[in-house]
């Protein structure tokens, strides 16, 4: 930390023996191993040190996910539901700063490959987030004109993903030098919603549709007991027994089979059913 702070101070740069450095104001002369002045060398060294341990953090939180996830895929009681909101604020203060952003977008931050990076799916992901018809719009980006050309003005041809507005707002988000705009505050609310919808995936799992595909998680939270299906069954077919137990739906062990608090009506059981 102490390159990286050092090297991020104006009042420590100077230009000594034709390149600029930057002075350690805590080097000791009489400790052969401290350095006096830090280069650009040092610093790309010492961030991609950072770099490394907010990856391996974030993948270890990710990771944990998974045991949550099955506990409350299976009905443990008191088992915390995903709360998406609170889990996108959380990534987004722990792990990502002005300093890291470019390598959690271009870099294989989840270890799975460079083509499970941001930057390899941030296209496909925009088509994801594009189905709101608002998505674009509330971007803000001036990528095009009348003329094809930006124009300093934010309107219908920006967002109406004519011609090359996708791939010029797609070089807003994820290049600090784009001639579009860059924002740090808008690449990190998409990459830290990316980021997100992965931790989500690891906490309720990838379950199977029998015609292929997966589920989704909207419609796994519907899904409901069918006749002569217990818990074990239930779940394996990608059901969540925390919504059951929601709803008032419990599993009668002594009896072997489901029970419905029937003093709640069907339509206050569904007011109380909200998928997150």
């Amino acid at each position: 930390m102490l390159i990286s702070t050092t090297c991020t101070n104006p009042a420590n740069i100077v230009y000594q023996e034709g390149e600029w450095v930057w002075k350690n104001p805590k080097y000791d002369p009489e400790n052969p191993k401290s350095k006096e002045f830090f280069t650009q060398k040092d610093l790309m060294g010492s961030l991609g040190e950072i770099e490394s341990t907010t990856f391996q953090k974030y993948r270890d939180y990710e990771n944990t996910m998974t045991q949550t996830g099955s506990a409350y895929v299976n009905g443990v009681a008191n088992a915390a539901n995903f709360e998406r909101g609170r889990v996108k604020t959380s990534i987004a203060d722990t792990y990502i700063t002005q300093d890291n952003i470019m390598s959690m977008m271009h870099d294989d931050v989840r270890g799975f490959g460079t083509s499970s990076t941001f930057k390899a799916q941030l296209s496909e992901y925009l088509d994801m987030l594009g189905s709101d018809g608002n998505f674009y719009k509330n971007l803000k980006i001036d990528v095009d004109g009348p003329n094809g050309v930006p124009d300093g003005i934010v309107d219908e041809f920006d967002y109406d993903m004519v011609g090359k507005d996708k791939e010029r707002i797609i070089d807003a988000i994820i290049n600090k030098s784009s001639n579009y705009g860059y924002k740090y505050e808008t690449s990190r609310d998409i990459l830290a919603d990316w980021l997100t919808m992965h931790t989500e995936e690891k906490f309720y799992g990838k379950v199977e549709k029998p015609g292929g595909g997966h589920y989704t998680i909207e419609e796994r939270r519907e899904m409901r007991q069918i006749a002569g299906e217990n818990p074990d069954a239930f779940v394996a077919r990608g059901g969540i027994m925390s919504v059951l137990n929601s709803l008032s739906i419990y599993w009668n062990e002594e009896l072997n089979k489901w029970e419905e608090n029937s003093d709640v009506s069907g339509e206050d059981l569904k007011k109380k059913y909200k998928a997150s």
